[in-house]
């Protein structure tokens, strides 16, 4: 079997040859060379949950994309998603993408204390605090015309 071995040296192709002459007659008939490239290193995946791995790219991804408690939040969800159902994905990242992250963000609620700004958390509580004062002013008021009406 002839072989052909390359290797850079000092910024210089070195191509060598077992059999020229068989070579040189392939060339003359017009053979096709491809030139094929090593594949870049495979980025090792990480274990982010029990069911869960992903390169520390796709990671650092979505924490820039979505927050960092967001992501964690998705992750976990995909992982008891694929712990209850035993489904498996070529890619946990993209899982993520395509439909954890919608199912997520939709299940979140609206509120200010989400966002986490203090001014619209405490305009918010303070908000719920009157709702309950006017409710329990309401249901001791109804109380009282209870027992108005039992008393006639």
């Amino acid at each position: 079997m002839d072989s052909i071995k390359v290797k850079i040296e000092n910024d210089q192709l070195i191509i060598t040859v077992d059999n020229y002459k068989k070579l040189s007659k392939e060339l003359e008939k017009g053979i096709n060379l491809t030139i094929a490239t090593p594949k870049e290193k495979t980025q090792i995946k990480q274990r982010y949950a029990e069911n869960v791995r992903m390169t520390d790219k796709e990671y650092n991804k979505l924490c820039t994309r979505y927050g960092e408690e967001k992501a964690r939040l998705m992750i976990e969800v995909l992982d008891n998603y694929k712990g209850a159902h035993g489904k498996k994905y070529k890619s946990d990242y993209r899982a993520i993408l395509t439909w954890v992250a919608d199912k997520v963000l939709n299940e979140m609620p609206k509120s200010p204390i989400v966002q986490n700004n203090v001014n619209e958390t405490y305009d918010y509580l303070e908000k719920i605090s009157k709702d309950i004062a006017n409710a329990q002013k309401r249901k001791s008021e109804a109380n009282d015309r209870y027992k108005q009406i039992q008393q006639l």
